[in-house]
């Protein structure tokens, strides 16, 4: 009974560890036209100024900001809980590094939307990629408005020609799947595959026109639960990969080099950079901290080919370093320094 589920959720979960494994995907800068497909840096950067505060919360959001979980980044949230090999939630820094974001026009309409995903390798020996979409955002009389959005049970991908195809468990009994057209900001069911519990407890399996579980307006097929599988893999087969700019772009990444310093570098520039100081710390009954903060360093910019290096000691568990700096977007951005208590990596948690 609970067999269609559980292939289901199998199908996201080695999606999402797929990426862990495979590093696919290559980065695009922030300022690469590339990126947008295109030479057309003028449209770009209308884009990165449109969609600017979706993708700064979204980096935040893979920073630590968040205490509680948006419904539209829940597809984030399970890929870092549930995609390790040893159980353990991934460090947003190496979420940073795997999901990504690119514009591009999915409806045909002139006009980009957002695309956030992540790209995951195929095992059919040819090394082909593909992208797992987190969500999508278009332009909605003047305002980015989300259309899809992935979770921890279902998944969308895009599969060229305007089409999108979705899966998804509605319960242990009810796996779906669907293929769509997106057209004039609009997504419209094309097909509609699920499975649903018959009066002998088995499953059958239905096709629909519509978005509906509702077997009285489904054809029953002659599919058994490998038919129904294979509908799925035959499908993804055609999903195709975006040119994702990760997130790792936007902060910087830190470590403890074998002298004990704490080194920062960056894949894109970030100006008005500082090592911040920390004193009269505490923490409130809700959580929430309390300090004050003396500029201990200046360096102006964190360049990708210069490398910061500053001599710290941490010697509690509360934070006692910051960093503060502006990111590629403009946007001022404060990150606390801790240890990791796992394995001694150096960490970085946005304020």
């Amino acid at each position: 009974m609970r067999k269609s589920f559980i292939i289901t959720l199998l199908l996201f979960v080695s999606q999402i560890m797929a990426i862990s494994c495979s590093g696919a995907g290559k980065s695009a800068a922030v300022g690469d036209s590339s990126a947008a497909g295109g030479s057309d840096s003028v449209a770009r950067n209308g884009n990165m100024k449109f969609y600017g505060k979706v993708i700064e919360d979204l980096a935040s959001f893979m920073s630590g900001v968040c205490q509680e979980v948006p419904d539209e980044y829940y597809g984030i949230f399970s890929y870092r809980n549930y995609s390790s090999v040893d159980g353990e939630a991934l460090e947003w820094q190496d979420v940073r590094n795997n999901v990504g974001y690119c514009f591009k026009d999915f409806d045909g309409d002139g006009k980009d939307e957002l695309a956030i995903g992540m790209n995951s390798g195929r095992n059919d020996g040819k090394n082909s990629i593909y992208t797992l979409l987190f969500a999508l955002y278009k332009d909605v009389n003047g305002k980015p408005t989300l259309i899809l959005s992935s979770g921890g049970r279902d998944a969308w991908y895009y599969l060229e020609d305007f089409s999108f195809f979705y899966t998804g468990a509605v319960s242990a009994a009810c796996s779906v799947c669907g293929s769509y057209i997106f057209s004039q900001g609009k997504l419209t069911c094309d097909h509609y595959w699920f499975s649903a519990l018959n009066e002998s407890g088995d499953l059958d399996f239905y096709h629909s026109y519509y978005e509906s579980t509702d077997t009285s307006k489904a054809r029953r097929l002659d599919f058994t639960m490998d038919d129904f599988d294979n509908l799925l893999q035959d499908n993804l087969e055609q999903a195709v990969e975006l040119p994702l700019t990760f997130f790792n772009t936007l902060r910087p990444h830190a470590f403890i080099t074998s002298d004990g310093k704490f080194s920062f570098a960056c894949s894109e520039k970030l100006s008005d950079f500082k090592v911040l100081a920390l004193t009269d710390i505490t923490i409130s009954d809700d959580g929430k901290l309390s300090y004050k903060e003396v500029t201990k360093q200046t360096f102006g910019e964190l360049t990708p080919q210069k490398p910061i290096e500053v001599k710290l000691e941490i010697m509690g568990d509360l934070p006692e370093y910051a960093i503060s700096f502006k990111d590629p977007l403009g946007h001022p951005v404060k990150m606390f320094l801790s240890i990791s208590g796992k394995d001694g990596t150096l960490l970085l948690t946005q304020e």
